[in-house]
């Protein structure tokens, strides 16, 4: 599966030096790129991915696994936001809206979760 692009949307990973993958949308598209993020983690794990432990991979230990979840705002949670450290297990999860104070944003994640922000100026969004 080729991975989608969407205009209005720009991820900082790796490639731009940013250690905490991110997913940057306008606000004047931002529903539908939440939307399209809620239905791509259900195309690419299905309704319960943590059945599916070929297809999904775990967190390396339970503890990694609740400092995690400790990072996950339930109120904002769009897709996932369980876990199970017992299993290191911790569902793909979409988090929206998200601002630069959130516990999220403070370093850096290695895990799968997905905080996505909103901008009005890209120059803006990019100089932090």
């Amino acid at each position: 599966m080729q991975p989608r692009r969407s205009s209005g949307v720009r991820r900082l990973g790796a490639v731009s030096g940013v250690h905490r993958p991110i997913r940057l949308c306008a606000r004047i598209n931002c529903r539908t790129v939440v939307e399209e993020c809620k239905k791509a983690v259900v195309e690419l794990y299905g309704t319960d991915p943590k059945s599916r432990p070929d297809d999904y991979s775990r967190i390396i230990s339970p503890k990694a696994t609740e400092r995690l979840a400790g990072l996950i705002d339930q109120k904002k949670v769009i897709a996932g936001g369980s876990s199970d450290p017992e299993a290191c297990y911790l569902d793909p999860t979409v988090i929206y809206p998200v601002t630069w104070d959130d516990p999220i944003m403070e370093d850096e994640i290695f895990g799968p979760l997905l905080p996505i922000l909103t901008y009005k100026d890209m120059d803006a969004a990019f100089a932090k």
